[in-house]
Order: C-alpha cells, then structure tokens, then sequence
C-alpha cells in the first residue's frame, strides 16, 4: 500500500499472487526485471529494489527450509521430548545467517546460494548478466544500470 511518503506497507506474496504469478517463479522475475532498461533515475531505483525484495523473499524461504530439514533431521536422531537441542540447532542456525563471520559467509555461499539455486532457477544466473552488462557499460562510459 502505497502513500504520500513512499512505502507504508507491502506484501510480495500477495502482489505476485493477484498478478497470477507463484512464488516459485522468483528468480524468472529478477529476470524479466533485469531486462529492462532503465530510462529515469526512478525507475532505476524502483528495479533495484524490486530485485531487492525478491531476494529476501527468497533468501528467507530458503532459510526455513534449511532449519525445517535440520530440525526434522535432529528430532529422528535424538527421538526426545526436549526443546532444549531444538532451540540451540534454530540459534546456530540464525546466527549463521545474521553474523559476520567466515562461517556465516560460508553458509551464505553455499547452502543458501544452493537452495535458492534448486527453488528459484534464473535467479543468480540474471543477475550476474545483469552484473556484466553495467560493467561493460560503466567501461564504455555508457549510462549506470543497476
């Protein structure tokens, strides 16, 4: 929902869903984002953020599923009733994903980077493209795209 003084609130879920678009078609969005060729500094910005969100959409869906998988996997091997070894595999597992440490930037590079990979094709691939078309332009001393 859109105001006055920008952004109040808004639900990416529900914006792709009422355009008819799932969830699991992400990464194909940042694609068909990266297409477009920015003519205004607004637009430019609005593209940019778009991709933005759509990360952390991903990131975080990504995110709870690796803790679901490692939750279900230490509730087979321990088989008690206790929250205990719960509790500390979810703080492990957060702090994986919001410190900065060589572990943490592991995590990142791998695990995440992988499951957004397998759940969102086109994603990463788009951006790097992306990547090498406003260096090649930044070269050339072209306009900056985001």
């Amino acid at each position: 929902y859109v105001y006055e003084g920008g952004v109040k609130s808004f639900r990416l879920t529900e914006a792709l869903h009422a355009r008819g678009i799932n969830i699991r078609f992400c990464g194909k969005v940042v694609e068909s984002l990266n297409k477009i060729v920015p003519i205004t500094d607004l637009l430019r910005d609005q593209v940019h953020d778009s991709r933005v969100l759509l990360f952390i959409e991903m990131a975080a869906r990504v995110i709870v599923n690796i803790l679901r998988e490692r939750l279900r996997e230490e509730m087979q091997s321990l088989q008690v009733p206790l929250e205990e070894p719960y509790r500390r595999l979810t703080v492990n597992i957060l702090n994986r994903v919001f410190s900065a440490t060589k572990a943490s930037e592991t995590f990142w590079e791998t695990e995440i980077r992988m499951g957004i990979m397998q759940k969102f094709p086109g994603f990463f691939e788009s951006m790097e493209e992306a990547e090498r078309k406003r260096v090649s332009r930044e070269e050339e001393g072209g306009a900056q795209v985001p």
